[in-house]
């Protein structure tokens, strides 16, 4: 009988923490602003930091 509480228990808090993760992952998509709300394959942000990164080369050292 305790076996069975024991696994209550654990398939309890596996359910609980999966709810968590998928509310989380989900509220992160649709705010606005947030870092994870990028549109897939969009690299402008990339391309931006590449191109100062190589116009910082260019420079030399300071």
């Amino acid at each position: 009988m305790e076996l069975i509480f024991w696994l209550g228990g654990f398939v309890v808090l596996l359910a609980a923490g999966t709810a968590m993760v998928t509310v989380r992952s989900r509220r992160s998509r649709t705010r606005a602003g947030d870092a994870d709300a990028t549109i897939a394959g969009e690299r402008s942000h990339s391309d931006a930091l590449a191109a100062a990164h190589t116009a910082g080369q260019a420079l030399g050292p300071h």
